[in-house]
């Protein structure tokens, strides 16, 4: 159980990958790691590559968030890292999101932290920097869903990206 002062909120993990290896590596002991979706009080995806059904948001009573590995609005939808490196973005980041219908990284956004890339810089070293800030990320937003403190915010339409899968 994930605890945070007083409080204790049951999480489930879900997903996959680097970021979602560091995030369970150092928070690990805070959650209920499942392949699927068990009796919790909040869902959390990392590197979840399916859409989750309004059916399944609807039974958690904290709701369902996940960790996109860009700054949304953009660079919205799969393989975010590899168009941002594709497209010479300077900075990349993580960003802790509402998942709050079917609709792909739309969901209010909870909290977003940035890493500068260098043009060149190897993908492995990316996504280090990225699971390095990732575990941070994610208990904060835990700690602030729990005491019900989210200064969530809209995400800006007029700047939303959209990437679909790399083949």
């Amino acid at each position: 159980r994930f605890k945070c002062g007083e409080r204790r909120m049951k999480v489930c993990l879900v997903g996959k990958g680097e970021i979602y290896e560091a995030v369970r590596a150092k928070l690990g002991d805070l959650f209920t790691i499942s392949k699927h979706p068990i009796p919790a009080d909040l869902l959390l995806c990392i590197g979840y590559p399916f859409t989750i059904k309004n059916d399944t948001i609807k039974q958690y009573d904290y709701g369902v968030i996940n960790v996109h590995t860009s700054l949304l609005p953009k660079y919205r939808g799969r393989h975010p890292v590899d168009w941002a490196m594709e497209n010479e973005e300077k900075e990349v980041g993580i960003t802790v999101h509402y998942i709050q219908d079917e609709t792909i990284d739309t969901g209010d956004t909870i909290l977003q932290d940035g890493v500068l890339y260098i043009v060149g810089e190897g993908y492995n070293s990316l996504i280090k920097k990225l699971a390095d800030k990732a575990p941070l990320l994610v208990g904060m937003a835990l700690c602030q869903i729990e005491f019900d403190i989210v200064y969530s915010r809209k995400q800006n339409e007029e700047v939303a990206t959209y990437y679909p899968k790399r083949t």
